[in-house]
């Protein structure tokens, strides 16, 4: 299985009380980079979703997990007074002041300072609620974020073979033309000789020579079995799938300066316009490998 760096994923859950949202999103990169945008009261969950999504089997990439909690106040439970713990209070404020000859009646704004005539449901409960909800969208963002990497993977994969395939293909074209390279300039040099040497004076082994060296200089047939192996390996990587990406930048690197260098080998015209081909698939290769993990 081949999968792609850049993906999307969303989750929802909704009750009575709040609306959850959680969102992921990746794009490329070298390493394992995951950040968190949530609200700050919710900061101490950066590192449960951070595990978890270490966890979904993500080896690479640049991964943002956005959370959004929209809450229903008229669902959220407000602190409840109890009346008749305020009703001792005020009584016994009242009873106070006549003893203590206070010209003063409580008010309710000193009940309001009372904190124990009000039942507050405890916030920690609350945000432990809403984790069991984030927890249940991020599950499902990341489920569908997982099978987007895993199609986008796929079909990066399919072009990649395909012009792998057509590199292979024009290799074979240049393996074709390499040996007529030396014939055509055996035959050049020989007619600009005798345009410019009398027959007498032709020599015969130092041409030879010279063909020699040219024949040795232009030999390209090393670059070639390389850049073979080098498209072979890469097939190959494709059909084991896994987290790839590294090693076909590595390859990609190596097929490239072989490519080069046949190029600047061969001298020959017709070699010279199948490497630009081959150059121009390499380079759509090199844009596509870099979406892959």
């Amino acid at each position: 299985m081949i999968s792609s760096m850049t993906a999307y994923g969303r989750g929802e859950i909704s009750t009575e009380a709040e609306k959850v949202l959680v969102e992921v999103r990746g794009v490329n990169h070298r390493f394992m980079d995951i950040h968190c945008r949530l609200s700050r009261v919710y900061a101490s969950w950066n590192e449960r979703i951070r595990k978890i999504v270490q966890g979904s089997g993500i080896k690479r990439g640049r991964i943002e997990v956005m959370v959004q909690i929209e809450e229903n106040p008229e669902k959220i439970d407000r602190p409840l007074l109890n009346e008749a713990l305020a009703g001792n209070y005020l009584a016994a404020l009242k009873k106070l002041c006549l003893e203590l000859g206070i010209d003063d009646s409580p008010r309710l704004r000193d009940l309001l300072l009372i904190r124990e005539i009000f039942d507050v449901p405890e916030e920690e409960d609350r945000t432990e609620k809403l984790w069991e909800l984030v927890e249940t969208a991020l599950g499902e963002a990341l489920d569908e974020f997982v099978e987007m990497r895993k199609v986008e993977g796929e079909n990066l994969a399919r072009d990649i073979r395909e012009r792998l395939t057509r590199i292979k293909s024009l290799l074979g074209e240049v393996k074709l033309h390499s040996p007529a390279v030396v014939e055509h300039y055996r035959e050049r040099l020989r007619k600009k000789i005798q345009e410019l040497v009398p027959e007498d004076r032709f020599d015969e082994t130092r041409f030879l020579q010279e063909v020699t060296i040219f024949a040795d200089r232009c030999d390209i047939t090393e670059e070639l079995v390389r850049a073979e192996s080098h498209v072979g390996q890469f097939l190959e990587i494709l059909e084991k799938g896994g987290v790839i990406g590294k090693k076909m930048e590595f390859l990609l690197q190596e097929l490239h300066r072989e490519i080069n260098t046949i190029g600047s080998k061969a001298n020959d015209v017709n070699i010279a316009a199948l490497v630009v081909e081959m150059k121009n698939e390499v380079e759509k290769i090199r844009e596509q490998v870099q979406n892959i993990e």
